[in-house]
């Protein structure tokens, strides 16, 4: 099974600028590139979202800066996909940035499942995001062990 989480579907040819809700949007995170490198989330970003200090501290520590060009190549799939079943975690708080791809695993009837929290709400609460996507694993017909 493909089970995303919080994240924006994949569409064929289209690379993740092109799957911004808006060009205004990709533009802005575009914008934000030093030397061709998006720099990792600043920590007052996550502040908000990442309450614990302690677990920000750690997270902050493990990012580093992405080239601009992988947000900038083309997304190959390949014409049978979905060629398994597809779930989707979303967090309610980050609906907006991803609103695009719940409507479309909503109208797709893909398994969908959404917890009250922002975009690293797996920092937040991990046990209850892995509980919501081992469930969707189950719905999607993995067997676990």
């Amino acid at each position: 099974a493909y089970i995303f989480c919080d994240a924006a579907l994949p569409i064929d040819g289209k690379s993740r600028f092109d799957l911004f809700d808006s060009e205004d949007e990709a533009e802005g995170f575009r914008s934000a590139a030093v030397d061709e490198m998006l720099p990792p989330f600043p920590e007052e970003v996550l502040r908000a979202t990442v309450p614990d200090a302690g677990v920000r501290a750690q997270f902050m520590e493990d990012l580093r800066s992405t080239p601009l060009e992988v947000y900038e190549e083309p997304i190959p799939l390949a014409a049978t996909w979905p060629d398994v079943p597809v779930a989707y975690l979303g967090f309610s708080r980050s609906r907006k940035s991803y609103g695009a791809s719940v409507k479309r695993v909503i109208e797709e009837k893909w398994e969908f499942s959404e917890i009250e929290g922002a975009h690293f709400h797996m920092l937040v609460d991990p046990d209850r995001v892995a509980k919501a996507l081992l469930q969707l694993a189950q719905k999607c017909g993995v067997e676990l062990s």
